[in-house]
């Protein structure tokens, strides 16, 4: 895991709440170094941005031309993280910014653990209070949030987000580009599908296939189009009340 002394300059790719517990983080370990912050959204005008009462600078859109006007010893973390857009979002993030691999920075909190057995990949991001056992694997771009548990022999795989206090149990695995919801349990040595969501507090006790919903005690799975499909026909219920036909439909 790459830990340097002293960071030149941190680049975060998304203002959330995830890049203000890492700037604590940060500031906890080195008050003086530089955090630069990019929003993907273009919400702040000026070149200075006040983010959780941390006076940063501003350096524009997520493009690529954050990354050529960043000094050649800058880190980046991807640090867009919500559960609405997470998978397509930071995907394209990542391919648009075509990042030599070793300009991915590694964060790992003062207050996490990580066993020294433990395999850590450039951009992970482990938060405050994770616990990451021996011989787990963390991929690339994955997020540990705070209190989240990867037991031994475990994997998170690329892209994926653990949120807080979700338990990864020994020898389970995660694909990419999965979200596992606050609290939820998986249980040893189980598959979850590449793109699946577990939703909070749900306790997974059988392989899951990719593009799955899993919500439940114990889990129920739902392929993941037709649970889109069900929450757009309750979107629409709740716009319309009972009549759902087409507003040009209705007298």
């Amino acid at each position: 895991m790459r830990k340097p002394e002293r960071y030149p300059e941190i680049r975060l790719l998304g203002a959330s709440g995830n890049a203000l517990e890492i700037i604590d983080g940060i500031h906890a370990k080195d008050p003086d170094v530089t955090v630069v912050v990019h929003d993907d959204e273009g919400r702040y005008d000026g070149k200075m941005v006040n983010l959780g009462g941390h006076l940063l600078q501003y350096g524009g859109k997520i493009n690529a031309r954050c990354c050529a006007l960043a000094p050649e010893n800058a880190f980046f973390l991807l640090t867009v993280g919500s559960p609405r857009d997470y998978r397509d979002r930071r995907k394209d993030i990542i391919k648009r910014l075509d990042l030599d691999d070793r300009r991915w920075w590694i964060y790992q909190d003062p207050q996490a653990v990580v066993r020294s057995s433990a395999e850590v990949s450039l951009g992970a991001i482990i938060m405050a209070g994770a616990y990451v056992g021996a011989k787990t694997h963390i991929g690339t771009h994955v997020i540990l949030l705070p209190q989240s548990y990867v037991a031994h022999g475990a994997w998170a795989r690329c892209r994926s987000i653990l949120a807080s206090g979700a338990k990864l149990n020994g020898g389970s695995i995660v694909g990419m580009d999965c979200y596992v919801g606050a609290n939820a349990v998986i249980r040893e040595g189980v598959l979850i599908g590449d793109g699946s969501i577990i939703g909070a507090g749900a306790v997974v006790l059988n392989e899951v296939p990719p593009d799955s919903v899993v919500v439940g005690v114990p889990g129920v799975v739902t392929p993941r189009e037709e649970w889109d499909a069900k929450k757009r026909f309750v979107e629409i219920t709740d716009t319309l009340g009972s009549d759902t036909r087409h507003p040009n439909e209705r007298q």
